[in-house]
């Protein structure tokens, strides 16, 4: 007797299974595709980004190569290639070494600035090349642009956002602008984790302020 019954349960089950699967194939099928395409674009972009590392890198040797042997234009030409990388930081060797060869060429150098802004560089990327902006132009620099640049919001929450506050504090300072350049040296000292020995040094520019 309890043959028959787990034998009648198994066929129950099987009708069910059947049943199951014949109304709702489809949604199994589509379920199943896209598990497998998931799975086959992760690894066409994993090798991708592998293959773009590896020619990144020879692009980048190969400049390399090319400044040792000052050919410059030549170098300055694949480093405007290089930014155009899907690879980050490839890329932001191509901009830091292209501002380093045009260092004194200003007007090519707010091109290169131009273009960091247009690129898709992460924001904490962006955010450390506008410092860097800042800092080359710093003498050249009227107070409107200076924080256009260095836009206090954009920097909000972000690792590089007591450093321009700093360099605003500065520019006031050299300005002689002295309750500006406290008011953006305080705002340091009030940042949350700031480390004690950079709090002692603004201390100390306040402190000479009077």
């Amino acid at each position: 007797m309890d043959q028959l019954l787990h034998e009648i349960n198994e066929d129950l089950n099987k009708d069910k299974l059947r049943s199951f699967f014949k109304k709702y194939k489809f949604i199994l099928f589509f379920i199943i595709a896209i598990i497998l395409l998931s799975v086959t674009i992760f690894v066409s972009r994993k090798i991708y980004l592998e293959q773009q590392s590896k020619k990144s890198l020879q692009s980048f040797l190969n400049i390399n190569y090319l400044i040792d042997q000052k050919n410059f234009q030549n170098a300055k030409d694949e480093l405007w290639k290089l930014t155009n990388s899907s690879i980050n930081i490839y890329k932001n060797l191509a901009f830091s070494k292209l501002l380093e060869l045009e260092s004194n060429n200003p007007d090519t150098q707010k091109k290169i600035f131009e273009k960091i802004e247009s690129s898709n560089l992460n924001r904490d990327d962006k955010t450390l090349f506008q410092i860097k902006r800042a800092i080359l132009f710093f003498d050249n620099l009227d107070e409107k642009e200076l924080l256009r640049i260095l836009d206090i919001q954009k920097f909000k929450n972000s690792p590089w956002e007591t450093l321009a506050l700093d360099v605003i504090g500065d520019f006031y300072q050299s300005k002689n602008q002295n309750q500006k350049a406290k008011e953006f040296y305080n705002k340091i000292i009030n940042l949350k984790n700031l480390p004690d020995i950079f709090k002692q040094d603004i201390q100390r520019k306040i402190n000479r302020l009077g």
